[in-house]
């Protein structure tokens, strides 16, 4: 399809340009004289109004115009969803007979969206909003959603010099044509049916179409989301985002071929676009979230996505989540706050929540050697901002328990004069007197060496007094528990591509392990890379390594003063507190500080994850503690 073909139907233009001409003198660039204010109560928009050129080399003219998403009908415009590339790159837009200084990209998309015969009204987020006005940027922020649902439809221009766009463009067809639809909506992605793909995908031109920058921004999920239709421009030519959601699907689920970076890349995008859309257009199987756990959600999902400014990992979900009575006052897009204290105070809307208990407390990841500097916010608020190497690795098990003993979640009022405070209350429990070294993930890889893994049982074995040379199927049981965080005795959820082992399969899978180890001095291979034929033993090896990997890497092994053992994140360290905070699903690490504590990580300690240390303190008559987290 060739790209004049986009336009604007003409049963639904409106002339916004009141029949005037564009002045042809260039004046001094003065962003006042662009930008007229707009008029926020009514819901203003300024649309760029691209005029046609049948001469490829001609000079970008535009004018911008308002219009009020209040209207009825609104004016007609096309929103762009795009990448802004490197930002110091700059070029000029003549608007209204003024230039205006504009992302060098943002000038390269114009130019192709341009039409010959006709004007174009879009909509452009670097023209559109004066990004110097940091209260006009906050208010258009907020009111995302309003211009992309109202678009008639939103273009996604994708970098020009990433490959052959026919090649690309043929490639997307030869997967979608060998393997069919794979949504039944874009964002439904059914797995089953992207097994076993193993045709030539054309995978460099795969390659080269994923290595977009478009593909890992974090702005793109609300923006595809929320718009009525979605075409990808991709060189003169458009392509179906739906189809390109199928084949990235299959990319996902198949014998890929794809590189490491891009397909974690189209995996994340997957991941986030499906959220995006359960979140923003629930259907009938979708679970309906309150605002604060779609908003949790959201953020942990999209941690890796791309972003220029910081600000924008909050901000770029907003406008995906149904808020009853709009967006809360301290989640309110304002470019005037800073980036540490925007993402303070959406943790503290999510920790307050009453429905979400304390799971945000457990995305806190403090990584022990982070490769992405983060900001510098209060120990308790989550980094949402990650590199993938940066991901906690680990830890989901510990969202299952009980630890609270049926306690509720008591957190304090924020005080106006230290907002960087936040007051939980809890029992203290024990001291962390002893902690190992944290496991990497290579001692999991098949050629690893296993003295460590082998002597990290025997303590446990020790500790549990377990003989694995009677044949002791309760005590294997209970290692097998310990070891993966009391997983095997939770059956009450599942996790995909998980069966839950009965006692018996755990007990036959852990034997299994341990015996290979023992025989081999090295890591079974991964489950993932056995052949269908595999022996019944090593795959319940393998299935075994592969539950280990999930629990230990970057956590250690720790013992308190009274002699509990549990498993923690690598940067705990005697003297750690060892706590539990009411309504947390496991028990937490602080890590005293004058009167203040230090959020350290949830943990895993035998013996006090179903609620046991609140029944003993109350029990006690032990009164509770304010636990002040800086």
């Amino acid at each position: 399809m060739n790209l004049g073909a986009v336009e604007i139907p003409v049963s639904m233009q409106r002339n916004v340009l009141n029949n005037a001409s564009v002045v042809q003198h260039h004046s001094p660039l003065k962003v006042e004289d662009v930008y007229r204010p707009l008029r926020h109560h009514a819901h203003e928009v300024r649309l760029l109004v691209l005029q046609s050129s049948q001469d490829a080399g001609e000079p970008l003219q535009c004018a911008l115009e308002h219009a009020s998403l209040l209207d009825s009908p609104i004016a007609a415009y096309e929103t762009i969803s795009y990448h802004w590339g490197d930002a110091t790159k700059r070029s000029t837009l003549e608007v209204d007979g003024h230039l205006l200084d504009i992302p060098a990209n943002s000038s390269k998309i114009l130019r192709r969206l341009r039409l010959p015969d006709r004007s174009r009204v879009l909509w452009m987020d670097s023209v559109s909003i004066n990004q110097s006005d940091p209260e006009e940027k906050s208010e258009q922020v907020a009111k995302m959603v309003d211009i992309y649902r109202n678009g008639t439809g939103n273009l996604i221009c994708l970098d020009e010099d990433i490959g052959d766009p026919a090649a690309m463009i043929a490639a997307v067809d030869f997967v979608h044509a060998a393997h069919g639809c794979v949504t039944s909506e874009w964002g439904d992605f059914d797995t089953s049916k992207c097994r076993g793909l193993t045709a030539d995908l054309h995978y460099k031109h795969l390659n080269d179409l994923y290595s977009a920058g478009w593909f890992s921004r974090s702005w793109i999920v609300q923006e595809v989301v929320l718009s009525k239709r979605n075409t990808i421009v991709l060189g003169g030519s458009l392509l179906s985002l739906k189809k390109v959601l199928c084949v990235i699907c299959s990319c996902c689920y198949s014998d890929p071929g794809l590189d490491d970076a891009n397909l974690f890349t189209v995996r994340m995008l997957a991941k986030t676009v499906d959220k995006g859309k359960e979140v923003a257009h629930p259907g009938p199987t979708d679970a309906v979230n309150s605002p604060a756990a779609a908003m949790c959600d959201l953020l942990f999902v999209m941690m890796c996505q791309e972003l220029s400014d910081p600000r924008d990992r909050v901000y770029s979900i907003l406008g995906l989540i149904p808020w009853p009575d709009g967006i809360p006052s301290l989640l309110h897009p304002d470019y005037g706050k800073s980036a540490r204290d925007i993402h303070r105070d959406a943790a503290r809307y999510l920790v307050q929540d009453p429905g979400m208990g304390l799971v945000m407390l457990q995305q806190v990841y403090h990584h022990s050697a982070p490769v992405m500097s983060t900001l510098e916010v209060p120990s308790w608020v989550p980094c949402w901002i990650r590199s993938r190497m940066d991901l906690r690795p680990s830890g989901s098990h510990l969202f299952d328990h009980a630890a609270h003993g049926g306690t509720v979640v008591d957190i304090r009022p924020s005080n106006p004069e230290d907002p960087d405070v936040l007051e939980v209350s809890g029992t203290r429990v024990d001291t962390v007197s002893e902690v190992g070294v944290a496991f990497q993930a290579a001692e999991f890889d098949q050629q690893a060496g296993v003295a460590k893994h082998l002597e990290l049982i025997r303590r446990i074995q020790q500790h549990l007094a377990i003989d694995i040379a009677i044949n002791d199927n309760d005590g294997m049981w209970e290692l097998a528990n310990f070891l993966l965080q009391g997983w095997p005795s939770m059956r009450d959820w599942d996790v995909e591509d998980w069966s839950f082992w009965t006692k018996e399969e755990t007990v036959e899978n852990i034997s299994a392990y341990i015996t290979y180890l023992v025989e081999n001095s090295h890591q079974p291979p991964a489950l993932e890379s056995l052949p269908p034929n595999t022996d019944k033993a090593l795959r319940k090896a393998s299935q075994f390594l592969k539950q280990l990997v999930w629990v230990w890497v970057d956590c250690q092994l720790f013992q308190t003063a009274s002699g509990r053992i549990g498993i923690g994140r690598g940067i705990m360290s005697p003297g750690d507190a060892l706590v539990v905070l009411y309504g947390g699903q496991a028990p937490f690490v602080l890590r005293p500080n004058g009167v203040y504590h230090q959020y350290i990580c949830d943990a895993y300690s035998h013996g006090i994850m179903n609620g046991e240390a609140i029944k003993q303190q109350q029990s006690a008559g032990r009164a509770s503690q304010v636990f002040r987290l800086r």
